[in-house]
């Protein structure tokens, strides 16, 4: 994971994929920047500004307990810009 470290990357769980920067991790933990909820609709794909219904919107870094995580992955390049655009407001092309 060492190659991934502040690195956009997934999350996935088995309730859902989080997107987010990779700040640190260790044994038990996952830390991620500006963590966003990846969703599909039918008006598309995009990011909820919280990760659980009832939680902070748009959290500045939030931690993971590496028990609930099933991989993390490197997000792929289109799915980085929107996760950009989201938390930046600055388009990418």
């Amino acid at each position: 994971m060492k190659a991934l470290q502040s690195e956009v990357v997934t999350i996935i769980t088995t309730v859902g994929e989080i997107v987010g920067r990779l700040k640190s991790y260790d044994d038990n933990t996952i830390t991620l920047i500006k963590p966003r909820l990846f969703v599909q609709s039918e008006q598309g794909v995009g990011f909820l500004p919280t990760i659980g219904m009832t939680s902070e919107r748009e959290p500045e870094e939030l931690q993971f307990q590496r028990s609930a995580i099933v991989t993390v992955i490197k997000t792929f390049d289109e799915v980085q810009k929107a996760w950009q655009q989201t938390v930046s407001g600055i388009v990418l092309t």
